[in-house]
């Protein structure tokens, strides 16, 4: 019984996880929709670059340009 208590209590504490992270992503692309409507556009957190609209668009919670995000992904940037 204990087994199933367990598996019902991380079952739901993933489910909440889940809900706040797509809440979470719900509320950072209305934002940018807000601003690609209004004709603003994003600037990415670590160098504060213009997000364009047009990956915006096609990620609208998007925090960091294709530069940074190139870079924040490049392998080399761990062994840093």
């Amino acid at each position: 019984m204990k087994q199933k208590q367990a598996s019902n209590d991380l079952s739901d504490n993933l489910s909440i996880h889940f809900h706040e992270r797509d809440r979470s992503q719900l509320l950072m692309i209305e934002r940018a929709l807000g601003k690609i409507s209004e004709g603003l556009m994003a600037s990415a957190k670590s160098c504060s670059a213009e997000i364009g609209e047009k990956r915006l668009r096609a990620r609208p919670f998007a925090t960091l340009c294709i530069d940074c995000m190139e870079e924040q992904e490049d392998p080399r940037h761990y062994l840093n």
